[in-house]
């Protein structure tokens, strides 16, 4: 796949997803979040890593709660890290217009102490490979950590037939739809 097409399939799968109604965007999320609650990994996690969604992402918020430790990115320069947050947190838009916690780099955690982070995406195929926005910052902060289980979570009209991923792309360890698991 080359990079035009992938360009191409990044802007029409977001097309497609900004066009999508709020009462959508809440029902498909409701049946991830619940999905979620059943998943053996996400029981056993301590610590996660979320992400606060833009332009009809699937929302995980409701499953922000005090008994697990959440984390949610941060960009700094060219790499990000995520940040841990409490019911107090502020968020703040960065210049990509997506809600990050305050916080320094130093405030990060170090990608082995997360034990499942949740994954954005534009596209995925069967095979558990992503496109995201296009710009690295999960593929850069993944490869640190080839352990911590990785979920994506998507609609299932994102997934293609087949996406050839680049040497940098890291695969997720499962996939997410309001129809489907992609295990």
């Amino acid at each position: 796949m080359t990079q035009n097409q992938k360009t191409s399939l990044r802007d029409n799968c977001l097309a497609v997803r900004k066009s999508i109604n709020k009462r959508s965007q809440k029902l498909a999320s409701s049946i991830i979040c619940k999905k979620i609650n059943f998943l053996q990994n996400y029981i056993n996690a301590e610590s996660i890593g979320l992400y606060k969604p833009i332009n009809n992402e699937i929302d995980l918020s409701s499953l922000f709660n005090n008994s697990k430790k959440f984390y949610y990115p941060k960009v700094f320069g060219k790499e990000m890290n995520f940040i841990k947050i409490d019911a107090l947190t502020k968020f703040v838009k960065n210049k990509c217009g997506i809600e990050e916690p305050i916080g320094n780099l130093n405030d990060g955690v170090d990608v082995t102490k997360l034990d499942l982070i949740f994954v954005p995406l534009v596209a995925f195929d069967h095979n558990k490979n992503r496109i995201g926005m296009g710009l690295g910052y999960y593929d850069r902060y993944l490869a640190r950590n080839k352990n911590t289980f990785l979920i994506g979570v998507a609609y299932e009209f994102q997934r293609q037939e087949d996406i050839q991923p680049d040497p940098w792309d890291i695969k997720l360890d499962l996939i997410l739809t309001e129809n489907r698991n992609y295990i």
